[in-house]
This record gives structure tokens, C-alpha cells and sequence, in this order.
């Protein structure tokens, strides 16, 4: 049996080796400029522990799954979002809470009968942070 486990080891290292290898040219320049710069993706330091306390207290509410956590968890996103403004995880968390919370409001207005269901400004204001 041992002698059978060698040279398999032997072969799978030997094309491990082979696929690590190679020349790759590199890619080739883009003659297209961005319309818009990408966001920075950071919190400035300033703001760390206000940006880090507003986003733990949204995730909090988050996953009360309720309609008023959901309006508290936008609130402390959006706090997120005005101290950290390029922070990608923030802008998806509050778009997260946007879409629960016009859920919600959809599930709601079903329920009652109204025809315009989707508040859309929520809506679209998270499909612009996505």
C-alpha cells in the first residue's frame, strides 16, 4: 500500500510545480478611463470607534428581525455612512437594512390591501448604495 501512496504523492507535486510555473504577460493596458473613482474602502481614523460602535449597534437590531429594529438598525447605518462615507461594508449593511425594512412595509401593505406597495425611495436608495 505504501509503495502505491509515493508515487502518487510524487506525480501530484510534480504538477503542482508545472502549473505554478510560467510566464504570464502581463495585461495589457486600459485606454478607458473610469467615469468615477472607486471608493477608498476605509474608515478614517478619526471616526473608528464611532464608525465601529454605530455598525455593531445596526448589526444588533438587524437580527432582532422586527420592523422597529429595522428602522433602528437604518438609523446607526446611516451614522455609519456619514462618518465613513467610502466604507464599502457599511453601504452594503445599509442597504441590507433598507431592503428588510421596505420588506416589511411591502409584506404590510399586502396584508392590508394597498395597491402601492414598495416605498420607493428606500428601494431605490439601496439599490444606489449596491
Amino acid at each position: 500500500m505504501r509503495s502505491r501512496i509515493i508515487p502518487a504523492l510524487a506525480c501530484l507535486a510534480c504538477l503542482s510545480l508545472a502549473s505554478c510555473g510560467g510566464r504570464k504577460s502581463a495585461p495589457a493596458p486600459s485606454t478607458e478611463t473610469p467615469a468615477t473613482a472607486a471608493p477608498k474602502d476605509e474608515i478614517p481614523p478619526e471616526h473608528l470607534d464611532e464608525v465601529l460602535a454605530a455598525n455593531l449597534e445596526g448589526l444588533g437590531q438587524m437580527e432582532r428581525l422586527t420592523d422597529e429594529a429595522y428602522a433602528r438598525a437604518v438609523t446607526a447605518f446611516r451614522k455609519v455612512r456619514k462618518r465613513a462615507p467610502d466604507w464599502i461594508p457599511g453601504s452594503i449593511n445599509l442597504a441590507i437594512a433598507l431592503l428588510n425594512q421596505t420588506g416589511s412595509a411591502d409584506e404590510e401593505a399586502k396584508q392590508s390591501g394597498a395597491d402601492d406597495a414598495l416605498p420607493p425611495s428606500r428601494y431605490d436608495e439601496a439599490l444606489s448604495l449596491l
